[in-house]
Protein backbone atom coordinates (compact mmCIF):
# COMPACT_ATOMS: atom_id res chain seq x y z
CA UNK A 1 0.00 0.00 0.00
CA UNK A 2 1.29 3.35 -0.67
CA UNK A 3 2.06 6.03 1.71
CA UNK A 4 -1.54 7.59 2.90
CA UNK A 5 -1.63 10.93 4.97
CA UNK A 6 -4.34 12.94 6.42
CA UNK A 7 -4.67 16.56 6.97
CA UNK A 8 -5.15 17.77 10.34
CA UNK A 9 -5.69 21.44 11.99
CA UNK A 10 -3.08 21.57 14.66
CA UNK A 11 -2.70 24.91 17.19
CA UNK A 12 -4.67 27.34 18.91
CA UNK A 13 -8.06 28.20 17.78
CA UNK A 14 -7.75 30.71 15.16
CA UNK A 15 -3.84 30.41 14.91
CA UNK A 16 -3.69 26.75 13.68
CA UNK A 17 -1.63 25.43 10.72
CA UNK A 18 -2.51 22.58 8.66
CA UNK A 19 -0.01 19.38 8.88
CA UNK A 20 0.06 16.19 7.09
CA UNK A 21 -0.03 12.45 9.65
CA UNK A 22 1.00 9.78 7.95
CA UNK A 23 -2.02 7.00 8.38
CA UNK A 24 -0.07 4.02 6.71
CA UNK A 25 1.45 1.44 8.56
CA UNK A 26 0.00 2.30 12.03
CA UNK A 27 -0.50 -0.95 14.34
CA UNK A 28 -1.71 0.95 17.61
CA UNK A 29 -3.51 3.36 18.60
CA UNK A 30 -3.58 4.21 22.20
CA UNK A 31 -5.52 7.13 23.95
CA UNK A 32 -4.61 8.42 27.30
CA UNK A 33 -6.94 10.56 29.47
CA UNK A 34 -5.97 11.79 32.88
CA UNK A 35 -8.78 13.19 33.79
CA UNK A 36 -9.48 17.24 35.39
CA UNK A 37 -7.38 19.62 33.23
CA UNK A 38 -5.39 17.50 31.61
CA UNK A 39 -5.34 17.33 27.94
CA UNK A 40 -6.11 13.58 26.38
CA UNK A 41 -3.37 12.40 24.39
CA UNK A 42 -3.99 9.78 21.53
CA UNK A 43 -0.75 7.93 20.41
CA UNK A 44 0.04 6.66 16.90
CA UNK A 45 2.32 3.87 16.45
CA UNK A 46 3.83 2.79 13.26
CA UNK A 47 5.20 -0.84 11.73
CA UNK A 48 8.83 0.52 12.24
CA UNK A 49 7.72 2.11 16.24
CA UNK A 50 8.04 5.52 15.43
CA UNK A 51 5.46 7.17 17.33
CA UNK A 52 3.47 10.28 16.99
CA UNK A 53 0.88 11.97 19.28
CA UNK A 54 -1.94 14.41 18.96
CA UNK A 55 -3.52 16.07 22.11
CA UNK A 56 -6.89 17.82 22.60
CA UNK A 57 -8.11 20.15 24.95
CA UNK A 58 -6.58 23.01 26.28
CA UNK A 59 -5.21 21.57 29.89
CA UNK A 60 -6.61 24.90 31.17
CA UNK A 61 -10.15 24.02 32.21
CA UNK A 62 -12.16 20.69 32.12
CA UNK A 63 -14.53 21.43 30.04
CA UNK A 64 -12.82 21.25 27.04
CA UNK A 65 -11.15 18.43 27.01
CA UNK A 66 -12.52 14.76 26.33
CA UNK A 67 -14.24 12.40 28.63
CA UNK A 68 -13.28 8.67 28.56
CA UNK A 69 -16.00 7.77 26.15
CA UNK A 70 -15.05 10.79 23.89
CA UNK A 71 -11.48 9.97 23.74
CA UNK A 72 -12.72 6.16 22.55
CA UNK A 73 -14.73 7.99 20.17
CA UNK A 74 -11.97 9.91 18.48
CA UNK A 75 -9.64 6.65 18.16
CA UNK A 76 -12.43 4.98 17.09
CA UNK A 77 -12.68 7.69 14.08
CA UNK A 78 -8.58 7.50 13.59
CA UNK A 79 -9.15 3.65 13.10
CA UNK A 80 -12.26 4.66 10.58
CA UNK A 81 -10.36 6.87 8.66
CA UNK A 82 -7.42 4.58 8.20
CA UNK A 83 -9.52 1.49 7.11
CA UNK A 84 -11.08 3.75 4.67
CA UNK A 85 -7.68 5.31 3.13
CA UNK A 86 -6.82 1.74 2.05
CA UNK A 87 -9.98 1.67 0.02
CA UNK A 88 -8.54 5.33 -2.05
CA UNK A 89 -6.36 5.35 -4.88
CA UNK A 90 -4.58 8.75 -3.76
CA UNK A 91 -2.51 9.32 -0.97
CA UNK A 92 -4.80 11.69 1.16
CA UNK A 93 -8.24 10.78 2.65
CA UNK A 94 -9.77 13.79 2.06
CA UNK A 95 -9.95 14.88 -1.65
CA UNK A 96 -11.49 18.39 -0.95
CA UNK A 97 -7.58 19.67 0.63
CA UNK A 98 -9.51 20.33 4.17
CA UNK A 99 -8.29 19.50 7.70
CA UNK A 100 -10.00 15.80 9.21
CA UNK A 101 -12.96 16.91 11.55
CA UNK A 102 -13.01 13.68 14.24
CA UNK A 103 -16.21 11.87 13.70
CA UNK A 104 -16.74 8.00 14.25
CA UNK A 105 -19.52 5.79 12.96
CA UNK A 106 -22.12 4.88 15.53
CA UNK A 107 -21.93 1.38 17.24
CA UNK A 108 -24.34 -0.42 15.25
CA UNK A 109 -24.97 -0.34 12.01
CA UNK A 110 -27.86 -3.30 11.70
CA UNK A 111 -30.24 -3.15 8.54
CA UNK A 112 -32.69 -4.51 10.93
CA UNK A 113 -32.78 -1.09 12.88
CA UNK A 114 -33.35 0.77 9.52
CA UNK A 115 -36.69 -0.39 8.50
CA UNK A 116 -39.21 2.11 8.30
CA UNK A 117 -42.24 1.76 10.65
CA UNK A 118 -45.55 2.62 8.79
CA UNK A 119 -47.60 3.11 12.12
CA UNK A 120 -44.93 5.54 13.12
CA UNK A 121 -43.12 7.46 10.38
CA UNK A 122 -41.55 9.81 12.53
CA UNK A 123 -39.41 6.83 14.29
CA UNK A 124 -37.74 6.11 10.43
CA UNK A 125 -35.95 9.28 10.65
CA UNK A 126 -34.66 8.57 14.07
CA UNK A 127 -33.36 5.56 13.13
CA UNK A 128 -32.07 6.75 10.25
CA UNK A 129 -30.10 9.81 12.21
CA UNK A 130 -28.73 7.21 14.61
CA UNK A 131 -26.96 5.79 11.89
CA UNK A 132 -25.06 8.56 10.71
CA UNK A 133 -21.56 9.68 11.57
CA UNK A 134 -21.37 11.99 14.72
CA UNK A 135 -18.97 14.29 15.61
CA UNK A 136 -16.32 13.87 18.43
CA UNK A 137 -17.11 16.61 20.68
CA UNK A 138 -15.20 18.35 23.62
CA UNK A 139 -17.11 18.05 27.26
CA UNK A 140 -18.58 21.75 26.56
CA UNK A 141 -19.94 20.65 23.25
CA UNK A 142 -17.33 22.06 21.17
CA UNK A 143 -16.94 19.69 17.87
CA UNK A 144 -13.13 18.65 17.93
CA UNK A 145 -11.64 19.99 14.59
CA UNK A 146 -8.27 20.85 16.19
CA UNK A 147 -5.80 18.92 17.93
CA UNK A 148 -3.45 21.08 20.35
CA UNK A 149 -0.41 19.39 19.64
CA UNK A 150 1.51 17.32 16.89
CA UNK A 151 4.69 15.79 18.42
Amino acid sequence: MSQKLLMINVGAPGAEARQWIQISDVVKILGTNAGGNARTSVALTYESSAVVTVTVGTGADATSNLTTAMMNNLVQGLWEVIADAGTQPWQTVQYNNSPWAAVYAPSSQADAATSANPKNPALAGSVFRAKQSAAVTTQNGAIVTTFDTLA
